[in-house]
């Protein structure tokens, strides 16, 4: 990643956040804010805890919605293993082991789960959690200031515009965190950026403590063409 272009787009991306155009991005700080109060894995009831904690008042978009999702297979999950479900969930959580073997060490214990499930729904074919995206997301939503949500298509984009030589693959996601702290270090020193993004988040529902979603935003809506940015 050249600065220079970093800096430039962080101009982009300042004049965009103090404009008028719509912010609908914010929500990410809620599911923060929404999954720290409320992730207890040492409550009894697992299932009502994780459908409280993967709730939001704005947006779903984030686990990709409440139907046929990760969120709504994880809760039958819940349902019937819970005992096995958090344990999966206390291994992805274990930061004393490296983070790719983590999620694909959780990607398989939903594997383990399945068969036991569709003895009780037929429908069930698929549990969603063999994607990088959705262990980003409980990983950013768990440790805010470490893990940056994995998308890859507008991180790839946004990597080329940065003139990066060596784009990591889709499948490189220890490399791809490695970058965004990287990049969410540059991201935060600009104290002018920090000032006009907490005006966008001033409700008391939103995540206050530093938090990579600003990474996340960043790469994401400079790709967006409905907001303009590239065009700013």
């Amino acid at each position: 990643m050249k600065v220079h272009l970093i800096k430039e787009y962080i101009e982009k991306y300042k004049t965009f956040l103090d404009s008028e155009t719509p912010y609908y991005e914010a929500y990410k700080w809620e599911c923060v804010s929404n999954f720290q109060e409320h992730w207890n894995l040492g409550a009894e009831d697992l299932r009502t805890m994780y459908k409280q904690s993967l709730s939001s008042i704005y947006s779903a978009k984030l686990w990709n919605g409440s139907k046929n999702s990760p969120k709504s297979v994880m809760l039958k999950y819940f349902k019937t293993n819970p005992e096995f479900a958090r344990d999966a969930f206390r291994d992805l959580f274990n930061e004393e082991l490296e983070v790719i073997l983590r999620m694909d060490r959780f990607s398989y214990h939903c594997d383990q789960l399945l068969p036991e499930l569709i003895k009780f729904d037929r429908k069930a074919d698929r549990h969603y959690h063999d994607d990088f995206r959705i262990l980003s997301v409980y990983l950013a939503l768990k440790y805010p200031q470490k893990y940056c949500v994995f998308d890859y298509k507008p991180f790839k984009k946004m990597m080329v515009k940065l003139e990066t030589q060596d784009v990591p693959a889709e499948f490189e996601i220890g490399r791809f965190f490695k970058l965004m702290q990287g990049l969410y270090k540059i991201l935060i020193k600009d104290k002018e950026l920090l000032e006009i993004h907490a005006k966008k988040i001033e409700g008391e529902e939103f995540y206050k403590e530093p938090c990579m979603m600003l990474v996340h935003d960043f790469y994401w809506c400079c790709n967006q063409d409905e907001y303009g940015i590239d065009k700013l």
